[in-house]
């Protein structure tokens, strides 16, 4: 399949192998709890790369819309629904920014994807025009400038985010309900692999880490100090 011009080879890779990542698997299963907890029917999901959370919302019956601005990953996405045959899920090419939609969601979504932006705060806006007022916002994004290193440069990420730094692009019309870090233990993983050996994090597959899926389950379970993710849900008001 030819690339286009939007995202790089490494890119890509890391994305298809997120389906396997007990790490992107646990920041879903969080996700998940918050939506129990709210009145949620209809998601949108900005930047949802070739589909993997997206179809995961749809499983859970939500009503989702998936964007983003490469065509590859929207291609293969709408492949993966028609051999799924999810019916309450559709993806459309379209950047934060430029997406047109008459309707208002329940729930407007970004899993890492605001790093890649050079204007995050003008994105974040752009994310809340499109969710009902009540309604919810959510986003991850990559934890820690210190921990900034290759992974991040072959990624085309801008920056990583403390919980202050985040707090400055959050819009005045979204209360902040979770601001939390993910992945405390994993901190010297990042450091040691992509800060000083410069090479791509290594992915677990989820059935054969036992130990990497307690820790995981842990962190769920509790707030760390620091960690190699920030995980945020907010309401428009």
């Amino acid at each position: 399949m030819n690339k286009s011009k939007l995202v790089n080879k490494y890119q890509y890779d890391d994305l298809l192998i997120r389906s396997q990542d007990p790490y992107a698997k646990a920041k879903y299963e969080v996700i998940l709890e918050w939506l129990k907890k709210e009145k949620v029917k209809t998601i949108l999901n900005a930047g949802c790369g070739s589909g993997e959370f997206s179809f995961i919302l749809a499983s859970h019956g939500y009503e989702v819309v998936g964007i983003d601005m490469d065509t590859d990953y929207i291609e293969l996405a709408k492949k993966n629904r028609e051999k799924l045959g999810y019916k309450n899920l559709r993806f459309e090419i379209s950047s934060i920014e430029k997406f047109s939609d008459n309707k208002s969601y329940d729930v407007v979504m970004a899993t890492d994807v605001l790093e890649h932006i050079e204007d995050d705060k003008f994105a974040f806006k752009s994310l809340v025009l499109h969710v009902k007022v009540g309604g919810m916002v959510i986003c991850t994004i990559p934890a820690g400038q210190y921990l900034f290193g290759f992974h991040d440069v072959k990624l085309g990420h801008y920056r990583r985010y403390s919980l202050e730094s985040f707090r400055k692009i959050v819009p005045k019309n979204v209360a902040v309900k979770k601001l939390r870090y993910f992945g405390f233990f994993l901190i010297p993983v990042a450091l040691m692999v992509s800060k000083f050996i410069k090479k791509s994090y290594p992915v677990a597959k989820s059935n054969n880490n036992m130990l990497l899926n307690f820790i995981l389950q842990i962190e769920k379970r509790i707030e760390p100090v620091l960690g190699t993710s920030v995980l945020f849900l907010g309401k428009k008001i």
